[in-house]
């Protein structure tokens, strides 16, 4: 069995100078309209005085969002040049977990609401079923918040 739209890769551009675009961030299309993603991207916040205010405090407080007029939003996955292959998406709204900026990084939670609905996927993904064996050891692959490390790779058997 196949499902559809659960965990559609999801990049966010940001408009920085003159035809030049910068990743920010990526995330998962929850629904044909709604993009799970991490707060801090859609934040507009400085990495130094989180830090500072997390040595003191257990949340840093601010909600000031991006200005998302700079933003665009390519939905899918399968390419290497998203504006190319994808059409390209503006957000309309964005919702933020209550507590975004916890100083022990939980509840880093956003959804943006895309200006209008996703095309349904020309492909499908393939989920596991209820009583799916899973290999002994799992390896998933990430960045951290930490700069001066790349890449975090973990190993959990």
């Amino acid at each position: 069995m196949r499902s559809v739209l659960l965990s559609i890769a999801c990049n966010f551009f940001e408009y920085v100078s003159r035809r030049k675009y910068v990743q920010i961030c990526s995330g998962a299309q929850i629904s044909p309209r709604h993009i799970l993603t991490a707060a801090h991207c859609v934040v507009d916040y400085s990495k130094q005085k989180y830090y500072e205010v997390c040595k003191t405090q257990d949340e840093y407080k601010n909600r000031n969002l991006r200005d998302f007029h700079r933003f665009y939003i390519y939905v899918g996955s399968g390419c290497t040049h998203p504006a190319r292959c994808h059409r390209r998406h503006r957000p309309a709204k964005v919702s933020l977990h209550e507590h975004w900026g916890k100083c022990d990084g939980s509840l880093d939670l956003a959804i943006v609401e895309l200006d209008r609905d996703t095309e349904p996927p020309k492909t499908f993904i393939s989920m596991p079923t209820v009583n799916a064996k899973l290999a002994k050891r799992l390896k998933a692959a990430g960045i951290g918040a930490d700069s001066e490390l790349k890449a975090l790779f973990i190993t959990s058997g």
